[in-house]
């Protein structure tokens, strides 16, 4: 919410979503699933609406009060594979993706 969403089910928090995920200039598109900057991403109670994927980037953990637990949904213009995406499609790429597929921690 520190970003602008407002977690009541009818706003578009997307974009404020997207916001928080890439503070600080984490690892996107061609950073080759590496990154020294990890996140944590807090969702207060709510249903936060969104109307594309919410980008979760790599080594990202999103959290939420598992006893008030925060609801995602897709308004009814969604347009997207999933409503969270962790490894995006370029494209017109063929197929190929963000990050190299692989993950040694």
């Amino acid at each position: 919410m520190d970003y602008g969403a407002k977690g009541d089910g009818i706003t578009d928090d997307t974009a404020a979503i997207n916001a928080a995920i890439v503070d600080g200039g984490r690892c996107a598109a061609d950073c080759g699933a590496s990154s020294v900057l990890y996140a944590v991403v807090s969702f207060p109670p709510g249903t936060y609406a969104i109307s594309t994927p919410i980008v979760q980037l790599y080594s990202t953990t999103f959290l939420s009060d598992p006893n008030d637990r925060a609801t995602i949904k897709g308004l009814s213009t969604f347009a997207g594979i999933a409503l969270v995406d962790t490894d995006v499609f370029i494209p017109g790429g063929g197929g190929t993706q963000w990050y190299t597929n692989q993950n040694q921690v």
